[in-house]
């Protein structure tokens, strides 16, 4: 499932798994040096990262909810930082997380806490209730995860199903889009596109606005020099920590043109590091927007990112495109070497055809033999009524020396009147006639048994096999 849900800038990363014999499956998982987002919440954090944190929060579900992902266990222990300030998160651990064809429930969910943690505190009614997990149930613990941020340290603790009161000082608009958030009725709840178009988030674009406002009165020189303001699409910053607002000389616009999709030096250079030690780095950096599948182009990364991290990514862009040069060579010589087995299997077959073909005309064809049981006829006396055997061993069938007819018991009457006998009535012959006569019959008998073979490759393979045979001239 983590190789499914890869490349996001939002979801924990894989560096590789292995089995044990026994069954048992291990995950090596990317170390992110600012721990989870429960040990973050210990300090207390500026409203503005926190609106960050929800924000890529929210991000990562998206991508959950477009492959059909439920997660069935979101809680800050489960939520890791590559960095804390400005908060860059991971949300990982995905040990009880089903596709949408196969949903946990409150009964597996209960299951995982006792192992997990305390994942009853962020449980929607609905699991407790038995009934099964859906993105809203995620979009429920999220809530929680939210509340908790708006929360002194003293009042986060509570039981399955309390939902504590924000204190005072609370953002304005944030208990409004809570009591939706953690709506009982999951059809009440809103998606997390909807949350993130609540104008609890708006803040961070009326904050570009403010930005844009105060820009006006700059000399056109340094505008011009720092380009229009920006506002970082993955931690929301406007300015640089000396005040100065963020302008388009701090970062980098979106490849594929997205207005919203700026994203500052430090995210980049976090983007690109967490890119470069995910499971699948395929050779580019994606831009970070919802759903925006850009690509920075090597000239920008060399521009913006720090010397040794670009040193990494272009050693693993090297690295990716070998492996897949390595990878189309291996196959063209696949293709290359299956080529010259079939032709090294049909050459093979062929040769086994002519070799059977040579042998079948030199020992069916060109030899005498008796008509009844195909022993060879050596014997000859001048007498051309044959018996098989003779005196000796043989079947005893009589037949002609001209035509090779069985005859049955005697060939005599046959003999005088075949139609291959020069000498018409005679019984004898000279050895003169016989030779040219036996020359002539295995000439046309290879003449015919050339023609069956038609006119390709076995023809002439065959014809050359025989043409060590000088008598069989006239045959082809």
């Amino acid at each position: 499932m983590l190789h499914k849900l890869a490349g996001h800038p939002h979801i924990a990363g894989l560096n590789c798994w292995f089995e044990e014999t026994n069954g048992d499956i291990y995950l090596d998982l990317p170390f992110y040096p600012a721990g989870t987002l429960r040990e973050w919440l210990g300090v207390e954090r500026p409203e503005a990262h926190k609106r960050v944190a929800l924000r890529q929060l929210l991000m990562a579900l998206l991508h959950l909810l477009a492959h059909g992902v439920v997660h069935c266990d979101v809680k800050p222990e489960n939520i890791f930082l590559q960095s804390a300030d400005p908060p860059f998160l991971k949300l990982g651990d995905f040990d009880v997380s089903k596709d949408s064809d196969g949903r946990a429930t409150a009964t597996v969910t209960h299951r995982a806490a006792t192992v997990a943690g305390y994942t009853e505190l962020y449980a929607a009614p609905e699991l407790l209730q038995g009934r099964p997990a859906s993105p809203s149930s995620d979009v429920y613990a999220a809530g929680l995860v939210c509340l908790e941020m708006f929360l002194p340290n003293e009042a986060r603790a509570r039981t399955p199903g309390q939902t504590p009161t924000l204190p005072a000082g609370a953002p304005d608009s944030l208990p409004g889009l809570l009591r939706r958030w953690l709506a009982a009725d999951p059809a009440n709840r809103p998606t997390p596109a909807q949350i993130l178009a609540h104008q609890f988030f708006e803040q961070d674009l009326k904050k570009l606005d403010a930005v844009e406002k105060k820009l006006e009165g700059m000399e056109g020189a340094q505008q011009a020099a720092r380009g229009p303001a920006r506002t970082c699409c993955v931690c929301c910053c406007d300015e640089l920590e000396s005040g100065e607002a963020l302008c388009l000389a701090d970062g980098v616009d979106c490849p594929s043109g997205q207005p919203a999709h700026f994203v500052c030096d430090l995210c980049l250079a976090l983007l690109a590091s967490s890119s470069l030690n995910g499971p699948s780095f395929a050779g580019v950096i994606l831009c970070p927007g919802p759903g925006c599948k850009g690509k920075y182009a090597d000239q920008v990364l060399a521009q913006r990112l720090p010397a040794e991290l670009f040193a990494r990514l272009l050693k693993a862009l090297l690295e990716s495109k070998e492996k897949t040069l390595r990878e189309e060579l291996n196959a063209q010589n696949k293709r290359v070497l299956e080529r010259e087995l079939e032709e090294m299997q049909r050459r093979s077959v062929l040769q086994n055809q002519v070799l059977a073909a040579k042998r079948y005309v030199e020992e069916e064809l060109m030899t005498l033999k008796c008509p009844r049981c195909r022993r060879a006829f050596a014997d000859f006396s001048g007498c051309c009524a044959l018996t098989c055997g003779g005196d000796g061993p043989g079947c005893g069938c009589a037949f002609c020396a001209w035509c090779l007819q069985d005859c049955g018991h005697d060939a005599h009457a046959h003999v005088r009147t075949c139609p291959r006998n020069p000498a018409r009535g005679e019984l004898f012959d000279s050895k003169r006639q016989f030779p040219a006569s036996q020359r002539k019959r295995v000439v046309e008998a290879v003449r015919g048994y050339l023609g069956a073979l038609g006119s390709g490759e076995l023809r002439k393979a065959v014809t050359e096999a025989l043409a060590v045979h000088r008598e069989l001239k006239g045959a082809w």
